[in-house]
């Protein structure tokens, strides 16, 4: 079946596919280093300021579609948020894997309601 995957359409993957490197880049490698050179406080912030850095291009490109300031205000919280919360999950359970999905079940929210309209 052209397009897909044992049944699952690639489409259905993106979150997934997005999430792992992202993961393994912030609550992985950068993860490991912060956390051992700064103050835990320091270290989440400095993860979530470089993880919405990331994903600024996302929240110029909602902006620049008709969004208003207020709802690019909102978003670019939202993943700043976000990032504090899975960095919180790796602290508390070890887990980059746990990472990963919450993130891939966050990145498969946020394309649904792009979906939506």
């Amino acid at each position: 079946m052209a397009g897909s995957m044992a049944g699952v359409p690639l489409f259905y993957l993106m979150p997934l596919v997005a999430a792992l490197p992202e993961e393994a880049m912030f609550r992985g490698w950068l993860h490991e280093r912060l956390f051992k050179r700064l103050p835990a406080w320091l270290a989440y912030l400095v993860i979530a300021e470089l993880f919405l850095l990331l994903h600024l291009g996302l929240v110029a490109a909602m902006f620049s579609g008709g969004a208003s300031a207020v709802v690019a205000v909102v978003q670019a919280a939202g993943v700043f948020c976000i990032s504090l919360a899975l960095t919180w999950v790796r602290r508390r359970s070890g887990s980059l894997g746990l990472c990963v999905l919450a993130h891939a079940i966050s990145n498969l929210g946020a394309m649904a309601m792009v979906l939506a309209g």
